[in-house]
């Protein structure tokens, strides 16, 4: 059975922020940074362990656009 467009969007959800933290890009990461959320209750258990690491790694990111995002999400 296709899963339903929740469990999509929440697997996409989880998805992004892995790659935000994984990726070395900065275009990757200024791709992704508008549509990750900073609320642990819109990831699995799982990743949303990773919101501290992806709000440090754009708060010190070079890249003035990924660190204004940041802040204002």
């Amino acid at each position: 059975m296709a899963p339903s467009y929740v469990e999509a969007r929440a697997r996409f959800r989880d998805e992004m922020l892995r790659q935000f933290v994984a990726s070395e890009s900065v275009s990757v990461r200024q791709r992704i940074i508008p549509s990750l959320s900073m609320k642990a209750e819109d990831y699995s258990l799982e990743v949303a362990k990773l919101i501290p690491t992806a709000i440090g790694i754009a708060r010190s990111y070079s890249d003035p656009y990924i660190r204004h995002r940041v802040e204002v999400q």
